[in-house]
Parts: C-alpha cells; sequence; structure tokens
C-alpha cells in the first residue's frame, strides 16, 4: 500500500460515505442531463441507466443511514466507534467504499463523454475442438459501463451484507435497550391475555401476567427501533453542513472488472417505506375490533423495500419494524422474520424468569430441555412428571435395592426429556384437551396402540404447533393491524 493509500485509510467511514453520495448525486445529475441520442451514441440506454442509478442511490443512502456510517466517528453511535474493536471489517469496508467511488467517477467520464465506452462481446465458446461440429452460442455485447454499474450494485450488496454481520451480534440485545428506556404500563396488555386466555380452566394468573408483559417489551422494543432509526437520519444530516469532506485523489481504472467482488458472508434471519399499508408506524394502540372471531395476521411484506425503491422478494430491504437491513426469499421468510422481530416466544414455566425466544424450535428446545421432563422407574417402568414425587417413590417401593447413597445418582440417571404431551398441558385453552379426549379419536388410538387403552396424548410436533399459534397471536398484537392474512406455520427452517 502506498502512503497517500495508508494516510487515506485513516479518514473516518463517514467522509468515504459522502464522498460516495457526493459520486452518486453527480452521476444521476450526468445521466439526467443527457440526451437519449447522445446516451445511445455512447453507448447506453439513458432511462434505464438513470433508473438504475437513482435505485442504487437510495439503497446506499439507506444502508449508510442505517448503519450510522455517516455520523462522525466522535460519536459512540457512528460506525467508526462501534468498529474500534474489528478493524478488520472496518477496513473491509473502506476497501469497499473506496472502490465504490472509484465506479461512480469512472462512469461519470464515460456519460459526460470524457472516455470511451469500450464494448465487447461476451459468449460462450464451443466446447468441441472441431470448428465444424457445433456452432457457438451467440454472443452478447457488454461495455465498460456496464462493468461499472454492475460494480455498483455488487458494492452496495457487499456493505449490506456486512451490516447484517455487524448489527447480529452476540453482544447486541435491543429489548434490554428498550426495556431500560422506556416505560409502557403493562396493565392494557395484561388484560388483553387475560381476556382471551382467562376463561381456559387450567389458566393462570402469573401466566397471564407474563405473557402480558411480553406483549409490553415488545412494543417498547418497536418504540425503540424507530426513535433509533429516527435519531440516525436526523443526526447525519445535521452534521454533514458542520464537516469538511476530505476528497481523495481518485485513482483512474483500468477495466471495471478489477473492482473486489463479494466475499461470503454470515447471512442471518438473518433493514423510507410506504407506511400505508402498515398503519402508522408511530401508534401503538392496536385495534381489538371482532378479535372474538377473527386471527391477527401478520402483515404484509412493505411495498417499498427503500424510498423510491420497489420491494422484491430476495432483494435487500428495510424493515419497518426493526429498520435493519434485511433480505427474505419469499412470504414464509418473511413471516419468519416479523416473529424472531418480536420474540414471539414465551417460556410457559414459573420458575423461570420472562425469558424471550425468537425461533419456536429455540423456546421449545428451552422447556423439553430445562422444564418438560419425566422420570422413569428402571425397576417398574412408572413414569413421573415430578422429581420430589419419583424420589418418595424409590423411597417407599424399591428401599430394598435403592440405598440412601445411591438414591440421587438414581434420580439423575432416570430423568429424560417427555416424549409425548398429556391432554391437560395448555394453559392458554381448553380445546388441546377436548380434541384428544374426543370419542371419535378413540379407535384410532386403539389402533396405533395395538388395542391397549391408554392415556390420551398428542405428539411433541403438535404441541408445539399448537401452542406456538397462541404466542404468535400474542406477538401480532404489537403490531400496528394490517389488512387479513393467515398466520401460516412457520416451523420449517427453524
Amino acid at each position: 500500500m502506498s502512503r497517500a493509500q495508508d494516510s487515506s485509510s485513516t479518514l473516518p467511514i463517514s467522509v468515504y460515505c459522502r464522498n460516495c453520495l457526493d459520486g452518486y448525486r453527480t452521476l444521476c445529475d450526468g445521466l439526467g442531463a443527457v440526451t437519449p441520442q447522445q446516451a445511445l451514441d455512447i453507448g447506453f440506454d439513458r432511462g434505464a441507466s438513470h433508473d438504475f442509478m437513482l435505485d442504487a442511490r437510495s439503497r446506499f443512502k439507506a444502508w449508510a443511514v442505517n448503519i450510522a456510517a455517516l455520523q462522525g466517528a466522535h460519536l459512540q453511535s457512528s460506525l467508526d466507534f462501534r468498529l474500534k474493536e474489528a478493524p478488520e471489517i472496518r477496513q473491509r469496508i473502506v476497501k469497499i467504499l473506496t472502490t465504490l467511488n472509484e465506479s461512480l467517477h469512472e462512469a461519470l467520464l464515460i456519460v459526460d463523454g470524457t472516455e470511451p465506452n469500450e464494448k465487447w462481446d461476451v459468449g460462450a465458446i464451443s466446447d468441441s475442438d472441431d470448428d465444424n461440429a457445433s456452432t457457438p452460442e451467440e454472443a452478447t455485447q457488454t461495455s465498460d459501463l456496464d462493468q461499472l454499474f454492475t460494480a455498483i450494485k455488487t458494492a452496495n450488496s457487499s456493505l449490506m451484507k456486512l451490516s447484517m454481520v455487524i448489527r447480529n451480534s452476540p453482544a447486541r440485545d435491543d429489548y434490554l435497550k428498550a426495556a431500560s428506556r422506556y416505560h409502557f404500563d403493562a396493565r392494557y396488555d395484561i388484560g388483553h391475555v387475560r381476556e382471551k386466555h382467562g376463561a381456559a380452566k387450567r389458566s393462570s394468573d402469573w401466566l397471564l401476567e407474563r405473557l402480558g408483559k411480553a406483549i409490553t417489551r415488545r412494543r417498547q422494543y418497536l418504540k425503540y427501533r424507530e426513535d433509533h432509526h429516527t435519531k440516525l437520519s436526523k443526526d447525519w444530516g445535521e452534521e454533514a453542513a458542520a464537516e469538511t469532506i476530505a476528497l481523495t485523489k481518485l485513482t483512474k481504472l483500468t477495466k471495471a472488472t478489477t473492482y473486489v467482488g463479494n466475499e461470503t458472508m454470515i447471512e442471518r434471519d438473518g433493514i423510507d417505506l410506504d407506511q400505508g399499508s402498515f398503519g402508522s408506524q408511530t401508534s401503538y394502540e392496536p385495534t381489538v375490533a371482532g378479535e372474538a372471531v377473527h386471527k391477527l395476521s401478520v402483515p404484509p411484506p412493505p411495498i417499498m423495500a427503500f424510498e423510491g425503491v420497489p420491494f422484491e422478494f430476495g432483494d435487500p430491504f428495510q424493515c419497518p419494524y426493526c429498520y435493519m437491513e434485511q433480505t427474505v426469499k419469499n412470504k414464509a421468510a418473511w413471516k419468519k422474520h416479523v416473529f424472531r422481530d418480536l420474540k414471539s416466544y414465551v417460556c410457559t414455566f414459573r420458575e423461570c424468569n420472562l425469558k424471550m425466544f425468537r425461533s419456536r424450535n429455540e423456546w421449545f428446545a428451552h422447556e423439553i430441555q430445562n422444564h418438560r421432563r419425566e422420570w422413569v422407574c428402571i425397576f417398574c417402568l412408572g413414569s413421573f412428571t415430578d422429581k420430589q414425587k419419583f424420589s418418595e417413590h424409590l423411597r417407599s417401593m424399591h428401599s430394598s435395592v435403592v440405598g440412601g447413597s445411591q438414591l440421587e445418582a438414581l434420580v439423575l440417571q432416570c430423568e429424560e426429556p417427555v416424549d409425548k404431551i398429556p391432554a391437560s398441558s395448555c394453559l392458554l385453552c381448553d380445546e388441546w384437551e377436548s380434541n384428544l379426549l374426543d370419542p371419535k379419536q378413540d379407535p384410532k388410538r386403539l389402533f396405533l396402540n395395538d388395542g391397549e387403552i391408554v392415556e390420551p396424548c398428542g405428539t411433541l410436533v403438535q404441541f408445539r404447533r399448537h401452542l406456538g399459534r397462541h404466542m404468535q397471536q400474542l406477538a401480532l398484537f404489537a403490531l400496528p393491524m394490517a389488512e387479513e392474512d393467515e398466520v401460516e406455520d412457520d416451523s420449517v427452517g427453524e
């Protein structure tokens, strides 16, 4: 690395970002200034190129604002400050921004006619040594400007992926930050849970209160993310006028293909929009009209990925709830993201504190490994769901073979996760029990158990889905209401 390059690498990330924004602005202006005929003479479509660059600029600006890349390095919320302990990621970002700036500058030189737009054919070559054996596939044509536009698009994609890695740091927990900053009255949400599930015969006040408080925690989180996004958008704009942009000397690219492309990055379930399809993004007073009849639904994906950029599955977009860059492949992936944002699943055992989980598998694995346990006696094969009762069983029924010193070890040895869920297990409704106890199920139950009469039970998968849907409905109550769209099973890929 040259001395000049080494010196420029110490500049704040905000300087590189503003230089890129300036490059985007200048290039968009240049594309808008040429006539369609002038563009054709140079070798590009003016309308398509202008639309492409406006889209790319919107995506870049959204990335820079949301990740605080435009804020001065002295601010603790800035990207520079956050990457103090991650020099390799910072260097990667600087490298992408530097090359992006060069690509924008090179593209402008072609658009304004300063540099030629060289063209060449790109096509498949015949796989036969015999020229007469087959005909080569028809070649397509590309140009310097095409390659520069590809490099610009790739740079945006790389920056988006890096932001997902940075924001999904294990140390990050915006729910804790939100709980310390905002204090919402949970009585409203507790009342909603009580109205919805309080009539269940096994309903417990402590669980209704816990689930209501979880909804309130979600409201705090949504408010925190919205306010944080607003602050980042405001701060960089106010600071830009006071900061002098250090323009670095741009080196001329011989070919756009010298751009450093995407490296494989960690992608996670691992993000302004048209608010009309979501209701008010600042309103946290949901509508409950018809709750007794209609189920709450996952809102559809946003209409706009970023300001001026239509949403498309598979492309990065800004989530209207967490305000972070995300990519979802289809409708099911979008729903899963919403449930992950809301930490939709809550531990239903009293001895646990309020534990909230992002995925249904993670939540149910916690309950199976920590709470839904049973003890099977190795002597008589009797099963117990209570550790103390199992210990008493060993003392009273098998004292002749179990000594005092062996008891504790034997209790540990006999403990295992449950493999079926009894009819009495759902604390939020009576439907689980009534379905299992339905006499119509008796013939099927007898057939599956070789004619033996057994206690009606459900499978782990059935109960996870059943209780998980209760959790999803409660979690969605924290969101603004949207047009009806039934909640689909989101177990795939969790």
